[in-house]
């Protein structure tokens, strides 16, 4: 069984230290633009499109599309699919390790583990728990970060 608390039931907003996608990328921009425009009208298909296009733009120019993820998988949550989510978020995570920010692969796994546990998939729930549980001891965290998994994995 996982024991580890989360302390929020949604998914948490990660701060990344390695490179994000760059805010005046205007191509990028303009896809991020109008995906939370058609979320808020309510075209969740076109938002969906829309993240996924601004998320392979950021990994083709080489940065870590925190943004385009994050907002990717916060309409997947919201349509119930978790597990989709859930698979958005661990690619950001694998990149970010990848590309040396083991912080935002700490904070993206926090919410990666939860949402696996929300679609049923606990035996990869455990795996990112236990990748999680590696992070905490790992002293190229910060600090910061290395308090918030202890917190969080209780």
């Amino acid at each position: 069984m996982l024991f580890f608390t989360l302390a929020s039931a949604a998914i948490i907003a990660t701060a990344p230290a390695a490179p994000a996608c760059p805010a005046n990328d205007a191509v990028t921009t303009a896809h991020m633009n109008n995906a939370k425009a058609a979320m808020v009208s309510g075209d969740l298909n076109t938002a969906r499109q829309q993240f996924r296009i601004a998320e392979v733009l950021g990994r083709d120019s080489g940065c870590l599309p925190v943004d385009a993820a994050q907002g990717l998988a916060q309409l997947l949550f919201s349509q119930q699919q978790a597990s989709e989510a859930a698979e958005v978020l661990q690619q950001l995570a694998n990149d970010a390790a990848q590309a040396g920010d083991f912080d935002l692969e700490a904070r993206t796994l926090v919410n990666v583990a939860w949402l696996q546990i929300e679609s049923g998939e606990r035996a990869q729930a455990k795996a990112s728990v236990r990748r999680l549980y590696e992070l905490a001891n790992d002293t190229r965290l910060s600090p910061k970060t290395r308090s918030y998994l202890k917190q969080t994995l209780r």
